[in-house]
């Protein structure tokens, strides 16, 4: 069986701080994540999920666990949907990489293993949604918009 991987990169016109701060503060990350906020104390071993409202109600529709974390460098973590909890074969990892650059900063981002070209393929758009509006948030909190 092959497997296929997602990646991504993306340039942010803002410090890196800025740019870990929208990815881990679950209000600024509701608004470009899918709407979904980004819940976790953000240390290695510790769960994260990722919460929608609908009707007045929270839902968990993606979960998971830290694996590395350093401040303004690296995020991995497990990710699944509550339905595939039990079955670690189809819980996928997700890693974002930070690097300065001149003028902002960089960020890399990969996601897999999926075994179908279609799931990766799903996940390369949402991936590309995702960074594109967060890129967006960031940049226009920058310049005080």
């Amino acid at each position: 069986m092959s497997f296929h991987y997602s990646e991504k990169s993306i340039f942010i016109r803002a410090p890196i701080a800025s740019v870990w701060n929208a990815l881990t503060t679950p209000e600024q990350a509701r608004l470009f994540f899918l709407g979904c906020a980004i819940i976790s104390d953000w240390r290695e071993g510790s769960a994260i999920h990722f919460d929608t409202e609908a009707d007045g109600e929270t839902r968990t529709i993606m979960k998971g666990e830290i694996t590395e974390i350093a401040l303004h460098q690296y995020l991995v973590y497990t990710c699944f949907t509550p339905e595939q909890e039990d079955h670690p074969a189809q819980h996928i990892v997700v890693s974002f990489r930070f690097s300065a650059v001149e003028g902002g900063t960089e960020i890399f981002v990969t996601q897999g293993p999926f075994s179908t070209e279609e799931q990766k393929q799903q996940y390369d758009d949402s991936g590309s949604t995702i960074l594109d509006g967060m890129k967006v948030l960031v940049e226009n909190q920058r310049a005080g918009f």
